[in-house]
C-alpha cells in the first residue's frame, strides 16, 4: 500500500561524491517509498549503447559533461522516482537548476577516506581514478573533487549524513522529511540540522517530535 506521505515529492534526486552509496540507498528507498529507481549514470549507458569508460576514451571528460547535459533534458516528464545523478552531474548550475524543478535534491555525504576504500578495488570502472595507483592517490583525487564540487553539493535541499548513520537511519530521517514536507517552518528547520546549522530556539527535536521506529516506517 503507498504511504500517504510518500509522493510529497515529484521525485527524490540523490547528489554526492563517487561512491557515496547513492545508488544502494536509492534503490532502497525507492522501494520503501513505493517509486521507481533510476540511476542515471545506467540511463546514459543505456541511451549512447556505450559504457561511461567508453564515452569518456572516446570524447574526453568534457565532451562526456555535454552529452550529459543533453541526456538529463529527457528526464524532464519523469514522475514518482528515485533518481542517482553521477557525482559530477550537478556541479553544472544549469543541471541543478533543472534537477531542482524534478524534486527534492539530497545529497549523500560521506567521509573522503571511506570514499577511497569504496573505489580503489574497482577503480579500474571509474574513468576519473582508473589510472591511480595506492589509496592515498585516490584519496587525495577525491579531496580535490571535492574542493572543486562541495559549492554545488552544499546547494541541495537537504544533507544526510552517510559516514556514521546507518541505511536504516537515513531512510527515517528522509521519510520523515516526506512526512512534514507541507510544513515551511520544519523544512527550514531540516536544512539546518542536515547543515548543522541547528537553530537553538527551534521547537522541532527528536524528544519533542513523535518520530515513528524504523519498523512502524515499513
Amino acid at each position: 500500500m503507498t504511504k500517504y506521505w510518500a509522493k510529497r515529492f515529484r521525485n527524490i534526486i540523490l547528489t554526492g561524491m563517487p561512491a557515496s552509496g547513492k545508488t544502494t540507498f536509492g534503490k532502497i528507498y525507492a522501494q520503501h517509498s513505493d517509486r521507481f529507481f533510476l540511476d542515471f549514470d545506467n540511463f546514459i549507458e543505456t541511451t549512447t549503447r556505450k559504457t561511461i569508460p567508453q564515452i569518456m576514451e572516446q570524447e574526453g571528460e568534457e565532451g562526456f559533461r555535454e552529452l550529459e547535459n543533453k541526456i538529463l533534458l529527457k528526464l524532464e516528464r519523469r514522475h514518482n522516482f528515485v533518481i542517482a545523478m553521477g557525482g559530477g552531474t550537478l556541479v553544472n548550475p544549469e543541471n541543478l537548476s533543472f534537477a531542482r524543478r524534478l524534486g527534492l535534491i539530497v545529497m549523500l555525504h560521506l567521509d573522503p577516506k571511506e570514499i577511497a576504500k569504496r573505489i580503489f578495488p574497482t577503480k579500474e570502472t571509474r574513468p576519473l581514478f582508473s589510472k591511480l595507483n595506492t589509496i592515498e592517490d585516490i584519496e587525495k583525487k577525491v579531496n580535490e573533487l571535492w574542493e572543486l564540487r562541495k559549492e554545488s553539493y552544499e546547494q541541495s535541499d537537504v544533507i544526510i549524513d552517510a559516514t556514521y548513520n546507518t541505511i536504516d537511519s537515513m531512510k527515517m530521517h528522509l521519510a520523515l522529511i516526506e512526512r512534514r514536507a507541507n510544513n515551511r517552518e520544519y523544512m527550514h528547520d531540516v536544512y539546518n540540522i542536515m547543515n548543522k546549522r541547528t537553530r537553538p530556539q527551534s521547537k522541532w527535536s527528536e524528544k519533542e517530535e513523535d518520530i515513528p521506529s524504523i519498523e512502524e516506517m515499513h
